[in-house]
């Protein structure tokens, strides 16, 4: 599961883990102009190949 923040100039996200610790995504660059839902859509475009039966889809 991925999650993500806003900042003041742009979104990060992170990789949440089994433990409940997150790791910074760097290779992924979001606009800070893109609202939630265009952000959502986003992500769930670049990442719907990654999706599996533990992770069926990307999420807040």
């Amino acid at each position: 599961m991925s999650s993500c923040c806003l900042l003041s100039k742009f979104w990060l996200l992170y990789l949440e883990s089994d433990i409940s610790m997150r790791v910074c995504i760097y290779d992924v660059v979001n606009s800070a102009e893109l609202n939630d839902s265009e952000l959502a859509s986003y992500l769930a475009d670049i990442y719907h190949e990654s999706a599996n039966h533990k992770y069926p889809r990307v999420s807040e």
